[in-house]
């Protein structure tokens, strides 16, 4: 009777956990969204680079002044990373992974990226930018509120706490690291050894 309850209830449980699995399907319209946000913030870049041009034109630009609109698109660039990194990791990771045929369009940071090592890749670009941010106030200094700047850099030293946190107890969670290391053609080529070892002991044992 228990075993028939049981069986009973297991297609109900099956569905339950497809639906649970193709829930992560849900997240695949941020990751689109996040594709939009990318479109705009390199139109953003592009403004900014025609206000520098414009200047430039002029002559009516000081060298700190274009020191800032540079550093204004370098702190845009590393922003993108940021948002490429989410988004491609993010999805790879939680929703599916991606089928990529031309292995020279992969990033390289793709190849063995799991949970652990994308945070501490959006760890280090959040300190990439917020190193940015700081640059800026430093060249422009004499118009920065002091007790601003100060909430800057504790910001900036709660980023590398974090990130190095992050990065610690990913190594120590590591189990196997040489196995995490391999890459999909260093398995391969593993396996094919391992099988001609193989079929060289067989062959010496049917000699005999």
């Amino acid at each position: 009777m228990a075993s028939e309850h049981q069986a009973s209830k297991a297609p109900t449980m099956n569905t339950f956990e497809k639906v649970l699995f193709a829930g992560r399907w849900i997240l695949a319209p941020i990751y689109l969204c996040l594709m939009i946000a990318m479109a705009i913030h390199s139109i953003t870049c592009f403004s900014q680079l025609w206000e520098l041009a414009k200047h430039c034109w002029a002559m009516d630009i000081r060298t700190d002044e274009m020191m800032i609109g540079v550093l204004n698109i370098v702190d845009l660039s590393m922003l993108g990373n940021l948002v490429v990194m989410v988004n491609i990791g993010g999805y790879s990771i939680f929703v599916r992974r991606l089928a990529i045929v031309d292995r020279l369009s992969q990033p390289q940071w793709l190849d063995h990226l799991d949970s652990t090592r994308l945070k501490v890749k959006m760890g280090l670009s959040l300190i990439g930018v917020s190193s940015i941010q700081l640059l800026k106030d430093f060249v422009d200094i004499s118009h920065v509120d002091p007790e601003d700047l100060y909430r800057q850099i504790g910001l900036h030293g709660v980023f590398v706490l974090s990130t190095l946190a992050v990065a610690v107890i990913g190594k120590l969670t590591q189990h196997s690291p040489q196995m995490t290391e391999c890459s999909d053609a260093q398995v391969r080529r593993i396996l094919k050894a391992l099988a001609s070892e193989n079929e060289a002991k067989q062959a010496e044992h049917s000699e005999h």
